[in-house]
């Protein structure tokens, strides 16, 4: 029974990581531009905030990934795992999640599909669907799920705010 729970544990946190990183899809698939250039332009902005916040994760860059983050406590994120059920709360707490996490990282494919990105004024939001293939602490995983991350404009950068993801439910046999 432990080793199941570990096994469901580890697929749930490679899941989490691995919806954040694509070599398959760049995220300007679904853009949502507005109703003018201006909006245009801040969605291809956050678009590519997004996408080298995917890269980041998938280099195992926690250089880019503390630049895609606000360094505050105003951040926040739920993350697919089970045994942390609870809200991430702060750049410290997320910080010290990323480095338990990144290193056990062997390998990953990631692939982002219906990626959407909306802007509203300074804020933007990005959905989409994950499914994630990789190695993490030796041993092949899997997993797939839902994302959604909130961008806020600073400084004349976006930067994710909060981030809440979710893995699909396991089919009943």
């Amino acid at each position: 029974m432990v080793r199941i729970n570990y096994a469901i544990n580890l697929i749930m946190i490679v899941a989490l990581i691995g919806a954040l990183g694509s070599r398959s899809e760049r995220a300007t698939a679904g853009v949502v531009y507005g109703f003018n250039d201006n909006a245009a332009s801040e969605a291809q902005q956050v678009s590519e905030t997004f996408y080298r916040y995917m890269q980041a994760y998938e280099k195992k860059d926690m250089e880019t990934l503390s630049k895609s983050f606000a360094s505050d406590e105003k951040l926040t994120a739920f993350w697919p795992d089970p045994s942390n059920p609870f809200r991430i709360e702060g750049w410290k707490e997320m910080r010290k999640g990323l480095e338990g996490y990144l290193p056990a990282i062997g390998s990953m494919a990631i692939n982002i599909r219906q990626p959407m990105v909306q802007v509203y004024g300074s804020l933007a939001i990005v959905t989409c669907h994950w499914a994630f293939s990789g190695v993490v602490g030796g041993k092949p995983q899997i997993g797939s799920g839902r994302g959604t991350y909130v961008f806020e404009k600073r400084d004349g950068g976006w930067v994710m705010v909060h981030l809440h993801e979710s893995a699909m439910p396991v089919a009943a046999k």
